[in-house]
């Protein structure tokens, strides 16, 4: 019974020791725990290790290191359930101490009632333990961007064209299922900049936060002039084209119907295949200052027409001074087309 005490004890402190290069990894579970379960276990002849162990997870356990395709089942399980301490992160290699490890594994075959001395343990000179990792390329990046942009801006897949700037190498995450959150969305409308922060997950945990700039296009199909025009002209249902151009510098401006230009006046010139944009855009002029017109009254079922002449320059719609030609009297009219005017109440 002492014997089997100071094993134990003698035991957890080698375990305790195994993984000290460059890091102190402890074991969670004690196989010398298990002693119950020594003379239910398959007899190994045999027991392999690897000299480059790659893992998925944030922890590592025994069967990792060892070539488990050529162990029994039960001990599959059982090596499978030693936890030996944390994963490497990011680029880092986390190496076994092999004098330890010697003593480790010999101590684990007499726990569960092996003679170490009739077990063949193929043990490399180094165990170098890595993670799996993967690759965020600038495709990757750039894709995310895209869709952020599109689901912002509302427009089609094909319409949205990002470049990544000023990045480096890529970016590398830990192996898993890879998930992602914008933050601090920045968008410089006059060099059609998007700069934005990405916050990386992988299977949930936050992993990496890279802050990507990125040149991008929006490419849409907007209303542009068919021929020179000059400013003051009325634009007609001929005058115009569609052309598909970038917007993404300042998408508030461009026009994508005819409807939103004809009939309004150019406030400059416009050039043939130019986008004929808010900037350069006026009402037309309805009823021009002068110009003799209708004025109609309508109130309490009184229906009166008069001639007037406008005092000043109206669109449809507007109101406007207009003078009473036969009483003299001015009065506030609304425009209703180039010829017609009401007295507003």
């Amino acid at each position: 019974m002492m014997a089997m005490t100071l094993r134990s004890l003698l035991y957890l402190a080698i375990s305790c020791a195994v993984f000290l290069e460059p890091w102190f990894w402890l074991p969670g579970q004690i196989v010398g725990e298990r002693s119950q379960q020594a003379y239910a276990m398959t007899p190994l002849s045999t027991l392999s290790f690897r000299d480059r162990v790659m893992v998925s997870g944030k922890r590592v356990n025994v069967l990792d290191l060892c070539e488990a395709e050529k162990l029994p089942e039960d001990w599959q399980v059982h090596l499978a359930g030693i936890d030996i301490g944390a994963a490497p992160e990011g680029n880092a290699v986390k190496t076994i101490n092999m004098d330890n490890m010697r003593i480790y594994v010999r101590q684990l075959l007499e726990s569960q009632g092996l003679n170490p001395d009739k077990v063949e343990v193929r043990l490399p000179d180094r165990i170098n333990i890595e993670r799996r990792r993967q690759i965020i390329s600038k495709g990757q990046i750039e894709e995310i961007v895209r869709q952020h942009i599109q689901k912002t801006t509302s427009t089609k897949s094909e319409d949205v064209h990002v470049e990544a700037v000023g990045m480096g190498d890529p970016l590398v995450v830990p192996d898993g299922a890879l998930s992602w959150e914008i933050q601090n969305p920045l968008h410089d409308q006059a060099s059609g900049t998007t700069a934005l922060t990405i916050q990386f997950y992988v299977n949930g945990t936050g992993s990496l936060s890279s802050r990507v700039v990125s040149k991008v296009q929006v490419v849409q199909k907007v209303v542009c002039a068919a021929r020179n025009m000059k400013r003051d002209e009325i634009i007609g249902s001929g005058d115009l084209k569609f052309l598909r151009i970038n917007i993404a510098h300042h998408p508030e401006r461009f026009l994508t119907d005819f409807e939103q230009v004809v009939g309004k006046r150019l406030t400059a010139d416009v050039t043939t295949n130019q986008p004929v944009d808010t900037e350069a855009l006026d009402k037309a002029v309805t009823v021009k200052r002068g110009s003799t017109v209708i004025v109609v009254y309508n109130r309490d079922g009184l229906n009166l027409t008069a001639k007037g002449q406008a005092k000043e320059d109206g669109t449809l719609g507007d109101t406007v001074k207009v003078i009473n030609m036969d009483s003299k009297r001015a009065m506030l009219c609304r425009v209703l087309d180039p010829h017609t005017v009401e007295v507003v109440p």
